[in-house]
Order: structure tokens, then C-alpha cells, then sequence
């Protein structure tokens, strides 16, 4: 009994020795993981942002790739039904880049985009932007109409005749507010 009672006299001892944290220790400890907390999610949210300028990205260049598509099948088309839309295509051509801006406007004598009718996939039209306004789309990525236009520049010589179309795209990202821009050019030669 009495090695009882010196065992709890010594870890009574003990106990009243020891401390707790100070409100200092415990004010640091917060803050600490107030830190990594703030960076883990600020980290987050850049990864988040990034990840939806790719995904608007990859949109407008899917619909840039789709215009290049039809611009394929109404040239290849040319002699059969789409033969008014080349025509159309071809009125609004231009012989030099000069008219053709940087900027994100639409040119009333070039910009147009093509579309497929819901009724019969085959059929393509042509609609023409008789504007200059702007042709940024400010609500997120670029669709056609509204954002991706085509301006076409004809060749002046050669021996082969063929049509540049810069089809392009400007809109301001979700992600901040910034402007993108995306474009490509297609080359095609006339068959007529």
C-alpha cells in the first residue's frame, strides 16, 4: 500500500507540473491552418478557373472545326446543291487581307457562317453579317453566329484558283474577364 501511495503521490506531482497550451500556442496553431486552408483553396479555384477556360476553349474549336467541315462539303458540292451557296461564298470574297481586321469585329462585306438546316443535314446555309459591330460574345464561349464568323480572300494569280477563309472566333471567358481569340484558315481550291 504504501508503494501505492508513493506511485500517486509521483504522478500527482507530475500532473500538477504539467501545463496546458498557452492562448498564444493556440492562436498561432490557428492561424497556421487559416494559411494552409486559405492556399489550398485559392489553389482550388485557379485549377477550377483553368479548367473552364479549357472546356471553352475546346468548344469554340470544336465549332471552328465544324465550320471548316462545311466549307469542305459545299466546295465539294459545289456542282449539285450547294451550288448557290459557293455561289454566295464566293460573292463575298475579297482580294485582299487588308480589309480583314485583328480586332474582334465582324466585316460587312466578308463575315458570314454556314449552318446545316434541322430538316435535312445535307442542306447548308449561308447567312451573311452585313454589320461591323463587335463580334465578341461576352457571355462565355464563342458559338456560331454569335462570336466564330468566316472571312474569305480569293487568289489574284496563280494557275489554280483558290479562296482563303479565316474562320474565327472572340469572346470573353467565364473565367475572368478577359478577351479570347482563336482562328484558323482554310485553304480551298475552286473547282469552277
Amino acid at each position: 500500500m504504501k508503494y501505492m501511495k508513493s506511485l500517486l503521490a509521483k504522478r500527482g506531482a507530475r500532473l500538477g507540473s504539467e501545463q496546458g497550451d498557452t492562448l498564444v500556442e493556440v492562436m498561432l496553431a490557428i492561424a497556421v491552418l487559416g494559411v494552409a486552408v486559405v492556399g489550398t483553396m485559392t489553389i482550388m479555384n485557379k485549377s477550377t478557373l483553368q479548367m473552364m477556360d479549357t472546356l471553352e476553349r475546346t468548344a469554340v474549336r470544336t465549332s471552328i472545326n465544324s465550320q471548316s467541315e462545311l466549307l469542305n462539303y459545299v466546295r465539294d458540292n459545289s456542282k449539285g446543291e450547294s451550288s448557290a451557296v459557293w455561289a454566295a461564298i464566293k460573292s463575298r470574297t475579297v482580294t485582299s487581307t487588308s480589309t480583314i481586321s485583328d480586332a474582334c469585329k465582324y466585316n460587312s462585306t466578308t463575315s458570314f457562317y454556314l449552318s446545316r438546316s434541322n430538316n435535312s443535314l445535307d442542306t447548308v446555309t449561308l447567312t451573311a453579317i452585313n454589320s461591323n459591330a463587335s463580334a465578341k460574345n461576352t457571355t462565355g464561349k464563342a458559338v456560331i453566329g454569335t462570336g466564330i464568323w468566316i472571312d474569305a480572300v480569293r487568289s489574284t494569280g496563280g494557275s489554280i484558283p483558290y479562296i482563303d477563309f479565316y474562320v474565327r472566333a472572340c469572346w470573353t471567358r467565364l473565367a475572368n474577364s478577359a478577351d479570347s481569340r482563336s482562328a484558323t484558315i482554310v485553304r480551298l481550291y475552286d473547282p469552277n
